[in-house]
């Protein structure tokens, strides 16, 4: 489950709770591609490992 705060201390940061656990995200002033697809294949595979979405002879 995540909560997401409406604190608007920083408008470059988020703070969520994610599963019982703080979490404080920021963010840069420039885009940066290669670190947004990073995250987002990080993010996936952690989801697809977690559900069992992935069969034990492919790697994710």
């Amino acid at each position: 489950m995540v909560n997401q705060s409406t604190e608007k201390k920083n408008t470059r940061q988020i703070q969520m709770t994610i599963e019982g656990h703080k979490v404080t995200i920021s963010f840069a002033q420039e885009a940066n591609p290669t670190l947004s697809a990073l995250v987002r294949n990080t993010l996936l595979d952690a989801y697809i490992r977690k559900n069992g979405l992935c069969s034990e002879e492919q790697p994710a």
